[in-house]
């Protein structure tokens, strides 16, 4: 073999690829995207599939996002939220908008201003990843379920447990009396160590005090009469 195999090794083996930035990393989408439609269903964006109500995902990301949509439906302008921000109140913002900026939603003129939940799922038998972007108020409810849920299993299983779910819908009152909105029916939580958590530190095994040589030609012990021995360690 002419090339010697310390050539075939890559240098760093950690730079494998794997975790470079992708080129589209200005994409709020993680692999596929999900949606909840008007018969209570979940299914993928574009494909249209069905999500078997009996599928796990583990939800292991939650962002906040404020969003400009422009009037001719393209990309909206986007910022993440910080976690101690509170959502901007677009209500008011919409009513000040100019009517330039007004743009059509199901068929009813809104403004441009929208507040918005991202969840990040992925399969953990394939491992395939999935996001659910929503801006409905039955949307929102949804993911304020699941964070408070969170927080509280995290105060008995620690900071990284992660909710098991399937994706299902519940009940939900608004304006118009009431409808069906997506829900994380939790099954199970999973705590998920950081790969780049310390390691465990194993037991600190006790020092062990060597026994003094034996002198040579030393008296054999003589046990006492009334039990009251001395304890030799």
């Amino acid at each position: 073999m002419s090339s010697d195999v310390k050539d075939l090794v890559p240098v760093n083996q950690h730079n494998d690829g794997f975790n470079d930035c992708d080129d589209d990393v200005g994409s709020l989408i993680r692999g596929t995207m999900l949606k909840f439609n008007n018969a209570y269903e979940w299914l993928t964006k574009g494909e249209e599939e069905l999500i078997p109500s009996d599928r796990e995902f583990i939800v292991g990301e939650v962002i906040r996002v404020f969003q400009k949509w422009p009037v001719d439906g393209g990309k909206p302008e986007t910022r993440i939220l910080k976690p101690d921000e509170k959502f901007p109140d677009i209500e008011t913002m919409n009513k000040k908008a100019p009517k330039s900026e007004l743009r059509d939603k199901f068929g009813k003129m809104e403004g441009p201003y929208e507040n918005a939940y991202y969840g990040y799922l992925f399969d953990p038998k394939t491992m395939e990843s999935f996001t659910f972007p929503t801006a409905t108020k039955g949307g929102h409810k949804c993911f304020k379920v699941l964070k408070e849920d969170t927080r509280t299993a995290r105060l008995v299983k620690g900071p990284h447990a992660y909710p098991l779910v399937t994706l299902s819908d519940a009940w939900f009152t608004d304006n118009y009396g009431g409808k069906q909105r997506p829900h994380f029916k939790i099954k199970d939580w999973l705590v998920l160590v950081p790969h780049n958590a310390a390691p465990a530190v194993p037991d600190q095994v006790a020092p062990q005090i060597a026994a003094e040589p034996a002198k040579a030609n030393a008296e054999a012990p003589k046990a006492n009469a009334d039990m009251d021995d001395d304890i030799l360690f």
